[in-house]
């Protein structure tokens, strides 16, 4: 059994400790720095993953942003976390998982060029505006600002007060776009887009992937996050430059 860890799947650790499950447990994330709120610095002391704090049920995630594999540099640990998982469990075919796991994380380092092409026309520490704090991650790996209403849970509506200072923030850091979030209302950027005149210019995939088309697997998503980003925020006479950052034939990925 595969978990995210940082605080993702509380009701799943009490599933598994319902069920008397004594199969091997996998931390995907076990190794990565923990990062908090939108600003994505390393948290202090130690985090241990199987603590209580996560529901996902309710998507609020405590005080870590659990979104590690937006960053796909941090999504290879993932990966070789997972793989060193089914060696454990399946010893004979470990030459089978190495190699998979090798030629996975090829196509991860092609893809993060990808997306370092096309964020790199984006001017530095631009400042977007998604659902809630799904980015931090991607921000820290990417060299973005995301900044939400909502903060890590989707729970919980922003007050008066936060709306406003979160208004205040885009006009003195002249944002010049809005992002809806996936798993998240579109109400609050909709009241945002009419309070500041500026455009929704798509949505972007965190939490999960889309039902079809190029964001329905994880560095399609990611290539999709990029390339929406950059068609709303590079330096004019960039884009033609950049493209869409479908640079290859990405059909093999699974």
């Amino acid at each position: 059994m595969v978990f995210n860890g940082l605080q993702f799947e509380g009701w799943m650790e009490r599933l598994v400790e319902a069920s008397d499950y004594a199969g091997p447990l996998v931390v995907a994330s076990d190794g990565l720095a923990a990062m908090r709120d939108e600003q994505a610095a390393p948290a202090e002391g130690d985090h241990e993953e199987h603590d209580d704090h996560g529901d996902h049920d309710g998507h609020d995630h405590g005080d870590l942003d659990p979104h590690g594999w937006q960053d796909l540099n941090a999504g290879k640990r993932y990966v070789t976390n997972i793989r060193d998982g089914l060696i454990e469990a399946d010893p004979d075919n470990a030459e089978a998982y190495e190699a998979n796991a090798a030629r996975y994380i090829n196509e991860i380092d092609a893809t993060d060029a990808e997306i370092r092409a096309l964020l790199a026309e984006v001017p530095a520490a631009t400042s977007v505006i998604t659902g809630h704090d799904s980015f931090g991650h991607f921000a820290h790996a990417y060299g973005l600002r995301f900044l939400s209403p909502q903060g890590l849970s989707t729970e919980a509506d922003p007050s008066a007060a936060d709306m406003a200072a979160l208004i205040e923030v885009i006009r003195e850091q002249e944002v010049r776009a809005l992002f809806h979030e996936n798993m998240t209302s579109p109400a609050l950027l909709e009241q945002l887009a009419e309070e500041t005149d500026l455009p929704i210019a798509g949505t972007l995939y965190a939490d999960a992937l889309a039902s079809e088309g190029e964001a329905s697997t994880w560095l399609g998503m990611m290539r999709h996050n990029a390339t929406t980003l950059h068609d709303a925020l590079a330096e004019p006479g960039n884009h033609d430059a950049a493209g869409t950052g479908d640079s290859g034939d990405h059909g093999h990925e699974h």
